[in-house]
């Protein structure tokens, strides 16, 4: 009798593990595939500074000023771009602005490089409006930009604005041809419970046509304000999980930069911002999708894969890029493990049946036998 029930149990135990088993189901495993991206690069473009279309004097009464009655405040264009205020302490964010005119095409792909100082305690920003062939207008600044909210560093900053990349990241899709930029404003901002006495200065105002230098090399010299590694990657089902970079980098004293991977206009992942090294020119960045927060200062190339080294301050004279590694993971076909409602009141039926019940019942079965034994 011990010798048949101990032959039962080891038979049920046997039986409802393979059942468990074969009634798992499954579901598409992930894997990670990582892949040598050194070998793709089609070309390496640096973004520079091309021909000047036009600059201000800052002479004459181009510039309107705006201010609210709680602000003192007095503009003063003599060849230099002087702003000062005096903010009341308010219970609400108060705002000086100028603005003025301008006229730029879109399609000579245009920057607008600043050269200004504000006060420190105060933030500021630069916005850009426009119009289209047909006269509608548009915006072409958004929040969240670099350009916008600015904390006021009291020292001469140089703000340069990629007004193509700035006019597609604000309405979503790239400027009709024959747009142009009409209007610019600067504006200085104080937070609530804010007073005191502050100032912006701007020393030069100027716009460029955007150049690109391209090479075929891994190395690229001048002095540009992004690089930009063109990718001629495979098509893959896959999601970025990590991406590395190994460099050399130099540039002027106050470089300061942050890597992009994009696909198109996307942003996949990105890394850290860097500066310049003082002890060494090498780098070795981390791009993450979890740390996308921005977007370059360069629109990238719709048709194209690309790592984008972008410069927030300063310039780079010179790149060479060492390794480049992607790690890939596998995304699931959701529509696979998809069930109908009867099929998955069955499997639910089950789970509570091998998960539950049996191993309940084994454990009785179990404690029944060694009572029987003593």
């Amino acid at each position: 009798m011990k010798i048949r029930l101990y032959s039962i149990l080891i038979l049920f135990v046997l039986v409802i593990s393979g059942l468990v088993i074969g009634l798992r189901g499954t579901l598409p495993q992930s894997g990670a595939v990582q892949l040598d991206a050194l070998h793709s690069i089609a070309s390496i473009q640096g973004t520079s500074r091309g021909n000047l279309i036009w600059a201000d004097n800052f002479t004459g009464n181009m510039w309107q000023l705006s201010a609210p009655s709680s602000t003192v405040a007095n503009l003063d264009a003599n060849h230099l771009l002087s702003l000062s205020i005096t903010f009341s302490k308010q219970d609400v964010v108060q705002a000086v602005s100028i603005s003025r005119n301008v006229n730029f095409s879109l399609d000579e792909n245009p920057i607008v490089i600043v050269g200004m100082s504000v006060s420190g305690g105060v933030h500021y920003g630069i916005r850009f409006t426009g119009t289209t062939p047909s006269g509608a207008t548009f915006d072409a600044w958004r929040e969240g930009s670099r350009l916008q909210h600015r904390p006021g560093l009291g020292t001469i900053e140089n703000v340069t604005a990629n007004l193509v990349a700035e006019t597609y990241l604000a309405n979503n899709q790239l400027p009709l041809p024959g747009s142009k930029i009409t209007r610019l404003w600067f504006y200085v901002e104080a937070t609530i419970g804010t007073s005191g006495d502050f100032s912006l200065q701007a020393t030069s105002l100027q716009a460029f046509e955007l150049k690109q230098t391209t090479t075929s090399s891994t190395e690229i010299s001048g002095t540009f304000s992004g690089i930009v590694i063109n990718l001629g990657l495979p098509s893959l089902s896959q999601s970025i999980f990590q991406a590395y970079a190994s460099y050399d980098i130099r540039g002027t004293s106050d470089l300061r930069y942050t890597p992009f991977l994009v696909s198109g206009t996307s942003v996949l992942a990105q890394g850290y911002t860097y500066t310049q090294n003082a002890f060494t020119s090498h780098q070795v960045a981390v791009l993450l999708p979890q740390r996308v927060t921005g977007f370059p200062s360069i629109l990238p190339n719709a048709n194209f894969s690309s790592i984008i080294i972008s410069a927030d301050a300063g310039s780079i004279t010179h790149f060479k890029i060492e390794d480049l590694t992607f790690k890939l993971t596998s995304t699931s076909d959701l529509g696979t493990g998809s069930v109908d409602s009867n099929t998955a009141q069955l499997f639910m039926a089950s789970y509570l049946v091998f998960l539950f019940v049996t191993p309940v019942a084994a454990v009785i079965l179990f404690v029944k036998v060694f009572k029987n034994e003593n």
